[in-house]
């Protein structure tokens, strides 16, 4: 939890909602008296076709989540309000309120990045000069305003907190209010930012790990929730993973992770950190299997110091990235702020250093106790790397690079902020020089190689060298301006680096690629993974069996209707379950070569229509066609959901194959069912 120290918090704060009465007492057990809740305006609206005012909620029960992208607590209680967002879909709306706290972090497009890298189902509006932040006297991330059906601020929570307490609490809110006929239950869907991105090979790749030894390169195919194998020159070997977000091991083909992030290789054995699933993998890729080694899935609500603790029975917090050294494995556990250490051959584990305070002090590395004061602390750290000696670390919400000995000790500071006496958290900046003048903003990425320490500075959109002897700071890659251009050289929001050779391979998020920066000769490439292709559409997804959508073309000849070719489909959904009306459809249709109906582009994609529980879409048809026949595949994209409780939609996709004629006397819609 992170606190902005010069607002004032006005609304008294309770330390649990689940203690809280219906209402009325819940009102006058919080607050002196009733607080009308300000108007949510003065920002920009993002996952949501229009903006919102509160009239419009009424009868609702509003949570307003004040978040930033950067914060992990924030990442932390995205899942928990997703839960209840499903559970309650008719009576509980989310609203995140993006408050940032870093420069970049005010970027539109950064947010809505943001909101499809962290898959945010509820509307976000974008407060970069922290307005509504001043108007509901917030000074902490994560922070929870709940406002009522009437438009009145009943609850305030600061910091973290679980589904299960918020069930507890909106479960009584519920029933009281509907006592009153206070609700409006009608469910509200919104345009979700996801809905308009293609899919890509690559998606918000966090982090790369290049090993000259074996002439291979590990892609941690972040938002894709898969690893990617391939060769130095981009030469797929392996994808490991289905390409949707879960917890399970087995094959190549079978597991799931779910946003997995740094990595380690030793030979044929490569140790992942699976990040949202709080779990440390292992990928044997001789035998192509995938086991969990450390971590239950569930989450470490605090820091631990001291004992030695079983790695499968352990609770761990977003681990980040990982760093083999002499059969152990050095953890950055981003979540709880610390640095861990892993025993491969006994399986134990045990704190490295940090008290999980957050914040960028020096001291002893050992902490005498969990949040004591007097060690070291870090600050969400999500980066390692060695000179060979010492333990290199990027500590991120302190925009600092850290170090210590390899085997524990105590912990410095290369470049950053643990020599200020206050604002260590918010002091950052993009400036070249001496460790004495040098500023990075919120460094997510770091590598070491020949003397020096290559660190992804992930919010200035660079990659910045530092001379390991003098800390000297200089600029390697881009110029602060997001791009995705090699001449200027330009990335976006980079979170990954690694070293084989004179190559320095780049892991550049919001662009999807991989980068590679020629050490000896300066220059930037866009490196092309032959061969990968984004994940399939799920046939199956959790909880909801989806039907085998698969069949061959009507035998039907059909004409244009001014240029265009329609279609009529239905589609079989699991029990219990119904179409999505207010997520995007999409019909497509791939054109072979070589026939009547020869095109420049395999697809024809165009939004498909719900009406009556029936798609409905026109295709236009190539200029290259003439009248004849052509064998096609013919695919909908859609989104179902499950009724009732538990609520939650995923996509789907029906497919028809078989040959499709078009002549002047056909039909003027091709009706496609299973």
């Amino acid at each position: 939890m992170k606190r902005l120290q010069y607002l004032a918090i006005v609304i008294a704060l309770l330390s649990t909602l689940g203690a809280l009465d219906p209402y009325p007492a819940v009102a006058q057990q919080l607050l002196p008296r009733k607080l009308r809740a300000p108007e949510l305006d003065g920002g920009v609206w993002l996952n949501t076709r229009a903006p919102l005012r509160l009239s419009d909620l009424r009868g609702k029960f509003v949570i307003l989540d004040f978040w930033t992208y950067c914060c992990i607590n924030c990442k932390h209680i995205l899942p928990e309000l997703k839960k209840l967002e499903h559970e309650f879909d008719k009576n509980v709306v989310v609203i995140g309120v993006h408050s940032p706290k870093f420069a970049g972090e005010q970027d539109e497009q950064n947010v809505r990045d943001a909101i499809v890298r962290y898959d945010i189902e509820h509307p976000v509006l974008s407060d970069p000069r922290l307005a509504l932040w001043r108007r509901y006297d917030v000074d902490t991330w994560p922070s929870l305003r709940i406002i009522d059906p009437e438009g009145y601020v009943i609850a305030v929570y600061e910091g973290e907190i679980g589904y299960d307490k918020l069930r507890t609490f909106f479960t009584k809110q519920i029933a009281a209010y509907r006592r009153r006929s206070k609700l409006d239950e009608t469910p509200l869907r919104f345009d979700l930012e996801r809905a308009k991105v293609e899919p890509s090979p690559l998606h918000y790749p966090g982090k790369v790990l290049a090993d000259a030894a074996s002439n291979r390169l590990f892609i941690a195919d972040s938002s894709n929730h898969r690893i990617v194998v391939a060769d130095l020159a981009g030469r797929l070997q392996a994808v490991v993973g289905q390409g949707v977000a879960g917890d399970r091991d087995g094959s190549f083909a079978e597991a799931m992770f779910r946003d997995p992030q740094g990595m380690a290789v030793d030979g044929d054995k490569l140790y992942v950190a699976d990040t949202e699933n709080h779990k440390i993998r292992l990928i044997d890729l001789q035998s192509k299997q995938v086991t969990t080694i450390a971590g239950t899935g569930e989450k470490r609500e605090r820091a631990t110091v001291g004992q030695s603790l079983r790695a499968l029975s352990t609770q761990l917090s977003s681990p980040w990235d990982l760093l083999l050294s002499d059969g152990q494995l050095v953890i950055a556990m981003a979540g709880n702020h610390q640095i861990w250490r892993l025993h491969l051959d006994s399986g134990s584990m045990r704190v490295l250093a940090g008290n999980g305070s957050e914040d960028i002090i020096d001291g002893a590395g050992s902490p005498r106790g969990a949040y004591v004061a007097g060690t070291a602390s870090f600050a969400q750290p999500s980066g390692l790397a060695t000179d060979g000696t010492r333990l290199l670390i990027a500590d991120s919400e302190g925009s600092s690079i850290r170090f210590m000995p390899l085997d524990g000790g105590a912990v410095g500071t290369l470049v950053g902020t643990a020599g200020l006496p206050a604002n260590r958290l918010f002091t950052f900046g993009d400036r070249d020089g001496p460790a004495s003048r040098a500023l990075f903003q919120h460094p997510i990425g770091v590598a070491y190689h020949a003397g020096q320490v290559f660190v992804a500075d992930t919010y200035n959109n660079k990659v910045r060298a530092i001379n390991a002897s003098n800390g000297a700071v200089t600029t390697l890659v881009g110029d602060g301006q997001p791009g995705r251009t090699d001449s200027p050289p330009r990335l976006d929001e980079p979170a990954g680096v690694s070293v084989a050779g004179e190559r320095l391979y780049i892991a550049d998020t919001n662009n999807h690629l991989i980068r590679v920066f020629d050490l000896a000769a300066k220059s930037l490439s866009t490196l092309s993974i032959d061969g990968l292709q984004p994940p399939p559409p799920p046939q199956l997804s959790i909880n909801i069996p989806l039907a085998d959508n698969r069949g061959a073309l009507p035998p039907t000849t059909l004409r244009t209707v001014e240029g265009d070719l329609r279609f009529e489909a239905s589609v079989k959904l699991p029990e219990n379950c119904k179409l999505d009306e207010q997520s995007p459809a999409r019909l497509t249709i791939q054109w072979p070569d070589g026939h009547a109906f020869r095109t420049e582009t395999s697809s024809q994609p165009a939004p498909a229509r719900l009406f009556n529980g029936r798609y409905y879409a026109k295709v236009p048809l190539p200029p290259a066609a003439a009248a004849g026949a052509a064998e096609v595949i013919i695919k909908l994209q859609y989104f179902f959901c499950r009724e009732g409780q538990n609520g939650f939609c995923r996509p789907g996709v029906a497919e028809w194959a078989g040959t499709l004629k078009v002549a002047a006397d056909g039909e003027m819609m091709m009706r496609l069912t299973e």
